[in-house]
């Protein structure tokens, strides 16, 4: 049976046949990765060493592990996982990036001003659809918006029908009431997007405080500089989970023959349908 301390860190239900007898108490979510080691809840925070085999792997964060009896603990195993974001590592090497495990809803920021591409949104779209998550679109910035029509065109044409979008202002506007439909208890949701569009600015206004160091962005391309530096989950004091993540310059999508492409191009779908040819 899930504990509340469990539940309270966004355990699924689905996964509680996962867990061996006689070892719930082993149980712990990944709340950030150190490489040799991992920071894992259960619920308090601890360190815990990361065997070669699981490294090699790849561990996510969000992701939940057993632990073992040492002193201190090692993860001794990666439970099943759901709700994996994934892209093509940065560099020449052919080798994924696990940027998050276990999410139920990821809010992609771009911002109003030169920072917004749509083609970057667009594979931003793609890699939350073959994840399993649901994608919501969060244009920040929104009072430095030159044609806020224009731009919801502009980002409507990405989306399928039944996917959310957003025009907000992390500084002035209810951030925490704004996203209450998708930030709820239980639920893990990551913000994922380029450095200076205004990520931790969100996180502070959902956290309640000035968690994450903010930064400025360069006039002339309005390029940020990475305030966040790693990925971490935070438990927020209404329930939910959420996963900040460092600022990424590119979006290269990881093909997996696991994935389901008609999962990732919905949109496509629903204007294929339309096709009278």
């Amino acid at each position: 049976m899930v504990s509340e301390a469990l539940a309270a860190l966004g355990f699924p239900a689905w996964l509680a046949d996962a867990v061996p007898d006689g070892r719930w108490n082993a149980v712990a979510r990944v709340s950030a990765d150190h490489g040799v080691e991992v920071e894992v809840m259960r619920p308090a925070a601890q360190r815990a060493r990361l065997p070669r085999r699981l490294r090699e792997a790849g561990i996510a964060v969000g992701d939940w592990v057993l632990l073992d009896d040492a002193h201190p603990p090692a993860v001794a195993a990666v439970l099943p996982r759901r709700g994996l974001l994934v892209r093509h590592a940065a560099g020449e090497v052919e080798r994924p990036q696990l940027l998050g495990a276990h999410l139920d809803t990821v809010l992609i920021v771009t911002s109003c001003t030169q920072e917004f591409n749509p083609r970057r949104v667009e594979r931003y779209l793609t890699a939350v659809r073959q994840s399993g998550a649901e994608p919501v679109v969060l244009v920040n910035k929104s009072d430095l918006a030159a044609d806020p029509e224009d731009l919801a065109r502009q980002v409507r044409r990405l989306l399928a029908d039944d996917e959310r979008w957003m025009l907000l202002s992390a500084h002035s506007d209810d951030v925490v009431g704004l996203l209450a439909p998708w930030v709820r208890p239980g639920r893990t949701v990551a913000l994922i997007g380029s450095s200076g569009v205004g990520k931790s600015t969100l996180v502070n206004a959902l956290v309640g405080q000035e968690r994450m160091r903010t930064g400025a962005v360069r006039a002339r391309d309005d390029e940020g500089r990475h305030t966040t530096t790693h990925r971490q989950l935070i438990v927020l004091a209404g329930g939910a989970v959420l996963l900040d993540t460092p600022g990424m310059r590119e979006v290269q999508l990881w093909e997996d023959d696991a994935l389901d492409p008609a999962a990732a191009f919905r949109d496509l779908q629903r204007l294929a349908a339309r096709c009278r040819f």
